[in-house]
């Protein structure tokens, strides 16, 4: 049998019931702040008090049933890639790349080859920039098309590149 209580006194089982059931509002399951599923309420209704079943509710939602995602391995447990950086006719094409991840930055030289932690190369596979091209009529293109910031290559041969490669100095543990 149903009660009324007020919203103040809901546990966080009840607020998450009445959301969702009643109401019919997505409130992930991750949702766990009081305030936030208070807000998704408030913002639907601005009842005082809420119905909820007679019976204790479980504190959080039985988790979907979902097809087993294969592991991805994360980017700072795999080996590191051999690039090398093309050098353009940019203002500043022969200088070495700048790439930060999470704070950490590394210059890697552009016309040879390098070993660089994977991170980095994710970072530098990311690197892109929007180009605008030119029109038939002499105007531009409001569509953008999407390049390489830094042009590479990668090496992905079992032995190593003639020219050798620069590794990047040990870092102190």
């Amino acid at each position: 049998m149903p009660k009324t209580i007020p919203i103040t006194k809901a546990t966080d089982a009840q607020l998450r019931y009445y959301a969702t059931t009643i109401l019919g509002l997505d409130i992930h399951p991750m949702v766990s702040k009081r305030e936030t599923i208070l807000s998704k309420i408030s913002a639907a209704s601005d009842a005082a008090e809420i119905t909820v079943p007679d019976e204790d509710l479980p504190d959080a939602p039985p988790a979907r049933a979902t097809q087993e995602q294969p592991t991805e391995i994360p980017a700072h447990d795999k080996p590191p890639v051999i690039v090398k950086i093309a050098i353009t006719e940019a203002v500043d094409g022969e200088e070495a790349v700048p790439v930060s991840i999470n704070g950490k930055a590394m210059l890697v030289p552009r016309g040879m080859w390098c070993e660089i932690p994977y991170p980095y190369y994710e970072g530098l596979r990311h690197a892109v920039e929007d180009r605008y091209e030119p029109l038939a009529d002499g105007g531009m293109s409001t569509t953008p098309r999407q390049v390489s910031r830094y042009p590479f290559e990668v090496w992905v041969g079992d032995d190593e590149p003639r020219e050798g490669v620069m590794r990047p100095p040990a870092q102190a543990a």
